[in-house]
């Protein structure tokens, strides 16, 4: 609806929805992946040079976080720019203290003021799933 902005993602049964008012939520995006066994291994073609040391280092889980943290990226930019953003256009950045990505975006956007710099994902894990949100709040920052 007008004013607010918001993002759903799904696996198997579980759903989830995030939304905010717009005018304290620049953008929002959410994605839910399940940790069962993967048949292809994803992280080589979603993962920018500068992630693949942090993916070695934590494995499946780590390509889950990474892979979901990206469709949360996506999920909440796509809205403002009106297009496909593949994987490789974002670099994040993990911080291990506060249990969240910092993103970096490749390329000139068009997008409101400070959204870029206040963009993070963060992460959620259990024994079976990784749910990740990206946010950039329009007033303080996340």
């Amino acid at each position: 609806p007008p004013g607010t902005v918001g993002s759903i993602s799904h696996k198997g049964d579980i759903g989830v929805a995030v939304v905010g008012r717009a005018s304290a939520v620049l953008a929002i995006g959410v994605d839910l992946e399940s940790l069962g066994p993967r048949r292809l291994d994803i992280g080589a073609r979603i993962a920018v040079p500068e992630e693949r040391p942090w993916l070695e280092a934590n494995g499946e889980r780590g390509t889950r976080m990474l892979f979901s943290a990206k469709e949360s990226v996506y999920k909440a930019l796509a809205p403002l720019v009106g297009r496909y953003i593949g994987f490789r256009e974002a670099a994040l950045h993990w911080d291990e203290g506060r249990q969240l990505f910092r993103v970096h975006m490749a390329g000139t956007w068009a997008l409101p003021d400070g959204l870029l710099d206040r963009l993070v994902v963060r992460v959620s894990c259990t024994a079976h799933h990784v749910l990740t949100v990206a946010v950039s709040l329009g007033t303080a920052t996340p």
